[in-house]
């Protein structure tokens, strides 16, 4: 059969995509017209993915080995990507020359998402201030109780990096929220006026 599919008066004549048997379905649904059966739908989905060790990358046409592909997530499992670190790090680089505002704009976003999701953890939903109650989310900072900032800085980046950091480390309950003033009051004087 040349066709996979191929009308007929009563319905399709469909090949099936696991055990090659051609059967007559009425079409309802994309699952209906590759499988001849449930079983046949369902052993093929809940196969174990076994990642071969190399793969020929669809870009450069190189064959390199497994470990040279980003893994993503698919359907609960790990698949890796058609094509290798290398072509996928050149293809983003060149997307940002071409569009920098919106690569720009997708930064902001992710940073925005992240930032407000631990001041969210920190300090509920109407976030404010420890010290003085400020509550505008632009004055806000993450603070470190202990003053530890420095060292965890140098450590963890700033930034995305630290608040992935924060995230990937189930929110320490070393840091806090304080606005800019009482932050650098602060780690000027050692305690925030406010408390004096």
């Amino acid at each position: 059969m040349e066709n996979n599919n191929r009308k007929n008066e009563k319905g399709v004549l469909v090949k099936c995509f696991l055990c090659g048997k051609v059967d007559k379905k009425e079409k309802r649904g994309a699952r209906n017209l590759k499988y001849c059966s449930r079983e046949c739908y369902q052993k093929d989905k809940w196969k174990p993915y076994i990642a071969p060790k190399f793969k020929i990358c669809n870009k450069c046409k190189k064959k390199k080995s497994i470990n040279q592909y980003f893994v993503y997530t698919y359907n609960g499992r790990g698949r890796h990507e058609s094509i290798c670190k290398k072509c996928h790090q050149d293809y983003s680089y060149d997307w940002k020359k071409k569009y920098p505002e919106r690569a720009r704009e997708l930064v902001r976003n992710s940073n925005y998402k992240l930032r407000r999701k631990i001041l969210e953890h920190y300090g509920g939903k109407n976030f404010e201030c420890n010290c003085c109650n400020e509550d505008e989310e632009k004055f806000l900072q993450i603070d470190h109780i202990d003053n530890s900032g420095l060292q965890d800085r140098k450590i963890n980046g700033y930034g995305s990096g630290f608040y992935r950091h924060i995230i990937k480390n189930n929110f320490p309950k070393n840091l806090q929220i304080l606005c800019a003033n009482c932050n650098q009051a602060k780690s000027n004087y050692g305690k925030c006026p406010h408390k004096q």
